[in-house]
């Protein structure tokens, strides 16, 4: 097992349709998006939307039957993926600041920009669909077909003339055609004299109808394909201009029949206008129009579909690079608190405890200790035992509603507590107590992120020298490889070449400083003030929050490091106000949190209360 074995590409984006295929894992997300309607595939950065959309492609369909011997899902479209180009992205967001280009290439430049590269991924498509039917074999009736499509395309797109009849032909003069409008900005940009009397044809032309004529087209060659439906695949619409976004959700109401639309985005969709700021109208509503399919973990059924999916995900890793049976229990362990607590109270012996109550909590057992420990130092908790009729000394439930209502509902509140906790109130020196460890939590950990989970996995696997045969990972050695990927995670996030905004003239924030005051804050909550049950861990972004702060959040939301909770709204007026998150849990060993949900607060008075902290020196402006 070496480094180059472990360390795979992960980025479905840079994956070809045969590498995705090959490994693909079908989850229940998938099963949904196989619909046949239009449908809202929503999550962050890595959580597999991409693999997932990819997979709906002839390519992949064709590949996944070949390498699992068995049929493709039997589905009643035919997928057209169309990823969202940051490099286009980029450009528009570029062309918008300059405005004193004509009014002609304001109003079409941006749309011609997409409608080609739309086209482009069409023709990728009918390729597909081509050399699937010939078996990726060249032949006359084929190449006649070919000819014929091409020379309906070249008519109805009114490609320039002259060009021979053949796909990549045609793709060569879209390219050309960026090629001359990229040109067209750098001559009105540079040079001051240029005019322009009018635009080529092809800068007014509309996606939407180009598609519909190509398809068409396709299936008057290609007769067995003359009723097909197509479903349009849009990657990543988080990044593609608000005007897009808005025309492709308002389609899900009303659009040709032969049409359904697959598209992916963060998981909250803001209908407002960044450049005019006007609320863009949306008549389309979630179930009557469109199905939304989520793919971060935002409830308890999310997680266990996740759970299992993160145990098929990493055996099937294990099998490729394992030469015994190892399974990841094997090498992972269990999660279970007692692993811990019996390294700390070790002089617990087996013996002293077979006598007892199998409750955990019993007199005697690990549970009980732990209270009566974290009672010894840590006054603040002996004072709640005490208002809440419970004996420090003697810390056991005496009734099931007590047992339910205070002992299970401060235990991870505990046991964190006590792990970083001294008498004087002050934090361990110890640098890592083993918190993180044992499945499910590595999976949980992960927030229903294939990407995270297997780059984490691929951490903790190079963090021992162990042969692979016998291969078991501590508790110590996972909890710390975990703290430290966790670590890493926030800096790559506050490197991100978007992390730094201009809150008000020259004050500038960055969004891994704003995670770690709010990590900062739910850490001193819970283990350094006084101790209280409820405890927070989850915040609302109110109304008194600057908007700058809301984009740096809604950047956070987009890269999976702040999870949306309570999602019944994905298209929303109002972004992400009046509406709850938290931190990835990823980031929770960095705060050393504890994998739960707790109560929320207001994020304003998380930023008023990190004012007065070290780690808040960018936090300039007044709340």
């Amino acid at each position: 097992m070496t480094k180059l074995d472990i360390y795979e590409s992960f980025n479905a984006r840079y994956l070809s349709f045969e590498d995705i295929a090959r490994t693909f894992i079908a989850n229940s997300q998938f099963e949904q998006l196989l619909g046949n309607n239009h449908t809202l595939l929503m999550g962050p950065r890595g959580s597999g939307k991409t693999t997932l959309l990819k997979m709906l492609t002839p390519l992949s369909q064709y590949y996944f039957s070949k390498y699992n011997n068995s049929k493709n899902w039997d589905l009643q479209f035919l997928a057209i993926y169309i990823p969202t180009d940051i490099q286009w992205k980029r450009q528009i967001e570029i062309f918008n600041k300059h405005l004193s280009y004509p009014q002609n290439i304001i109003d079409n430049f941006p749309r011609f920009l997409v409608t080609n590269n739309i086209l482009i991924c069409l023709l990728n498509t009918f390729e597909q669909i081509i050399n699937i039917n010939s078996d990726f074999s060249s032949n006359d009736a084929i190449l006649y077909q070919e000819t014929q499509l091409c020379t309906q395309l070249i008519n109805s797109w009114n490609i320039e003339k002259p060009i021979l009849p053949s796909l990549n032909s045609i793709k060569q003069a879209l390219y050309k055609r960026l090629q001359f409008g990229n040109t067209l900005l750098k001559k009105f940009r540079y040079e001051p004299n240029f005019q322009l009397d009018s635009l080529p044809d092809y800068f007014y032309q509309d996606y939407f109808d180009l598609i519909l004529l190509g398809c068409t087209d396709f299936g008057n060659v290609f007769k067995e394909y003359r009723n097909a439906k197509w479903a349009l695949c849009f990657d990543e619409l988080e990044i593609s201009p608000d005007w897009l976004q808005h025309e492709l959700i308002q389609k899900f109401r009303s659009i040709d029949q032969r049409f359904i639309f697959k598209l992916t985005t963060s998981p909250l969709v803001s209908i407002v206008d960044k450049l005019s700021m006007k609320t863009l109208e949306i008549e389309a509503r979630e179930d009557e129009d469109y199905r939304v399919v989520r793919t971060w973990n935002y409830n308890l059924k999310g997680e266990i579909e996740w759970n299992s999916f993160g145990e098929k995900l990493l055996t099937q890793k294990f099998q490729r690079f394992f030469d015994n049976d190892r399974k990841p229990i094997d090498v992972f362990g269990s999660d279970e608190e007692t692993r811990n607590l019996s390294k700390n109270f070790s002089k617990l012996k087996v013996q002293e405890r077979s006598n007892l109550s199998n409750s955990p909590y019993a007199k005697g057992n690990y549970y009980y200790v732990l209270f009566k420990e974290l009672a010894y130092i840590d006054e603040t908790f002996r004072y709640f035992l005490i208002h809440k009729g419970i004996d420090p000394s003697n810390p056991f439930p005496h009734s099931d509603e007590q047992l339910d209502q205070i002992f299970r509902k401060i235990l991870p509140i505990a046991i964190f507590r006590f792990a970083y906790k001294k008498a004087n109130k002050s934090i361990r020196s110890r640098k890592n107590p083993g918190l993180y460890y044992g499945l499910p939590m590595i999976y949980e950990l992960c927030d229903g992120n294939p990407r995270f989970l297997i780059g984490l996995v691929d951490a903790l696997l190079l963090s021992t020298n162990e042969n692979a045969s016998k291969l078991k990972i501590t508790i110590q050695q996972q909890s710390i490889m975990i703290h430290d990927f966790s670590k890493k995670y926030l800096d790559l996030i506050g490197s991100h070449p978007d992390s730094n905004r201009e809150i008000y003239p020259n004050k500038f924030l960055n969004l891994g400083t704003l995670l770690k005051e709010i990590g900062s804050y739910f850490s001193s909550k819970m283990l350094r003030e006084n101790f209280i049950m409820d405890v927070f861990s989850t915040f609302v972004i109110d109304a008194n929050v600057p908007d700058k702060i809301v984009e740096l959040i809604e950047l956070g939301v987009h890269l999976g490091a702040v999870i949306y909770l309570d999602p019944k709204t994905v298209v929303s007026s109002e972004g992400l106000r009046d509406k709850k998150f938290r931190l990835s849990y990823l980031l929770h060993p960095t705060f050393s949190l504890p994998i739960r949900e707790f109560k929320s607060v207001k994020l304003s008075t998380i930023l008023k209360k990190g004012k007065h902290e070290k780690i808040s020196d960018q936090l300039t402006f007044s709340l």
